[in-house]
């Protein structure tokens, strides 16, 4: 969610350009996308927390998202 509202800070220049219509479009747009690529590791992460076997997977995603701790 961070990711993609920085991405959106960043392109309000040229999205200003846009009608209301447009802009609220484009972030449905930027919302269905990320629930997308994010649904499955989740989906993945709790079965494996269901088997006490997410540990490894939640350090993982810590290391390769650069995540804090809390």
């Amino acid at each position: 969610e961070g990711i993609v509202k920085g991405e959106k800070d960043k392109s309000l220049s040229w999205m200003q350009n846009l009608s209301e219509e447009q802009r609220e479009n484009v972030e449905i747009l930027l919302s269905s996308i990320s629930n997308k690529v994010l649904h499955d590791p989740i989906v993945a992460i709790k079965e494996e927390s269901q088997n006490g076997g997410a540990l490894p997977y939640i350090a993982a995603l810590r290391r390769l998202f650069r995540l804090e701790d809390g």
